[in-house]
């Protein structure tokens, strides 16, 4: 329907929206959600058409209307009703509403009028009683309800709301909510400029946040996960975000039983105190489970690059080890835990060796790859001039296949987690696996119920401790082969 693709728009010579994109489709409730100056109105503006775009596209239906001027776009379906509700004072309501009527009519949507005129006052019968009295003596939310109904008086597609509840009481703000809900059973599409989360929850069908006149689509994944949670209502799935809040807070304070009777101060439940009995918190096990990734890494890339560069250099080492290899790389590295177990207790090992095994068999498909795929006219070329065995090594193919080997670092950095996290499910007293399930061996998890809230904080943490080393990575290899750009 509405489709707004990285517009920048300036007011004057600053800058206030920066690649801002969203999209609004049939039927449905959208709502930018954002601060006071975060850029929310300058969207509005831009896409009615009352500021220009310095770059980016605007498509209504399929067309594009970056270039038109306002008057057009509201001919082709916009409806727009703006923060200060934009009535002429002087004219009744009654006669604000008739030049709606009037453009509707130009802009050959006419036809419709009655049976707009119809479903405007029975979305706001209060509005019939207004009809004779000047925009400039309403009320605040009075003028609110004028101005939306003068909107839909010219039968469009898609109508803009600027703040449409600032300001109102909240018998108001509960009584234009309901009408914007009827308004999309209408099949009319909304977008609404929005500060207020707790009013955009309550009417919309997707959020966007918007700062500084940028999309944060963290924000927006917040706001969306607040929307779906409340409307699914179901906390044993999806806990609110204040539950989330609260279970961080009782995890990452000290690992020690509440006093009794005091339970009620803090988010608890069967899994939170389980953990704080055991000394369980959130820092400490997500540095003991990246200790175990960053010593999976240390000993298990050496072993798999070695692997990948001895097989793809030697084609008789290949046909060797290939098959080998193969075989290895089909066995998950939990299956071997047990295995291990048998031979060397109840420790540290079984945990960690899984870890090196899958970043080891991880690290060999890009190193071979690098080194078999490394121009032979380079190899050649090197010969050529009279190197061989360890300089042709060292200074053409390693340098040539530097990429692809760097490259696999982050493939291994991420199966390093999920191996670390899975083993610490299964066979762990710390680490965030054991956070997940609650803590303590077998028989504590089977009589512990895992609360979602904890749940949530530990998935948050991993992705966020993923994405940090991920980065990490992506940098190094990036410096690292500087010369292959």
């Amino acid at each position: 329907m509405l489709e707004v693709e990285a517009i920048d728009t300036y007011r004057g010579r600053a800058q206030i929206l920066r690649q801002v994109s969203l999209s609004v489709g049939e039927k449905e409730s959208v709502c930018l959600v954002g601060r006071n100056g975060a850029g929310k109105t300058t969207t509005i503006d831009s896409i009615i058409g009352l500021l220009p775009l310095r770059s980016g596209k605007i498509t209504f239906q399929g067309k594009d209307i970056s270039s038109l001027p306002a008057y057009k776009r509201a001919r082709l379906g916009i409806g727009y009703a703006p923060e200060d509700s934009g009535l002429f004072p002087d004219l009744t309501v009654a006669e604000n509403f008739q030049i709606c009527r009037w453009l509707a009519q130009s802009s050959g949507r006419g036809a419709e009028a009655a049976e707009t005129d119809a479903r405007v006052f029975a979305l706001f019968p209060e509005v019939r009683d207004l009809s004779k009295r000047a925009g400039l003596h309403l009320s605040g939310g009075q003028k609110k309800m004028v101005a939306i109904a003068r909107a839909m008086m010219l039968s469009p597609s898609v109508l803009l709301l600027d703040e449409p509840f600032e300001g109102l009481a909240p018998v108001v703000v509960t009584r234009l909510i309901d009408a914007v809900k009827k308004i999309k059973e209408l099949k009319i599409s909304v977008l609404i400029a929005e500060s207020n989360l707790a009013h955009a929850r309550r009417v919309a069908d997707r959020l966007y946040a918007i700062d500084r006149g940028e999309i944060i689509y963290s924000a927006a994944l917040i706001a969306t996960y607040t929307l779906v949670a409340s409307r699914v209502s179901r906390p044993d799935i999806l806990p609110p975000p204040q539950n989330i809040a609260e279970a961080f807070g009782a995890l990452v304070g000290p690992g020690v039983a509440p006093p009794a009777g005091e339970g009620h101060h803090h988010h608890s439940s069967d899994h939170v105190d389980t953990l704080r009995q055991q000394g369980v918190t959130l820092q400490a096990s997500l540095a003991v489970s990246t200790a175990r990734v960053l010593f999976g890494l240390a000993v298990g890339l050496p072993l798999g690059i070695l692997m990948g560069l001895l097989m793809g250099w030697s084609r008789r080492a290949d046909d060797y080890l290939h098959p080998i290899y193969i075989l290895l790389r089909s066995v998950p590295p939990l299956a071997l835990i047990t295995y291990i177990m048998l031979w060397l207790g109840h420790s540290e090992a079984h945990r960690l060796i899984p870890i090196v095994y899958a970043v080891a068999v991880t690290a060999v498909i890009p190193t071979y790859h690098g080194v078999r795929d490394v121009a032979g006219k380079y190899v050649t070329a090197a010969r050529s001039l009279g190197a061989s065995g360890r300089l042709l090594l060292t200074r053409v193919v390693l340098p040539a296949a530097g990429p692809a080997v760097l490259g696999g670092l982050r493939y291994s950095l991420a199966i390093a987690w999920m191996t670390a996290v899975g083993a610490e499910m299964l066979m762990a007293d710390n680490g965030m696996g054991n956070l997940l399930v609650g803590g303590g061996m077998w028989s504590s998890r089977l009589q512990t119920r895992s609360d979602p809230a904890v749940i949530m904080v530990g998935i948050l943490a991993l992705a966020v401790a993923g994405w940090a080393m991920d980065a990490a990575a992506k940098t190094v290899s990036a410096r690292l082969t500087r010369w292959a750009n």
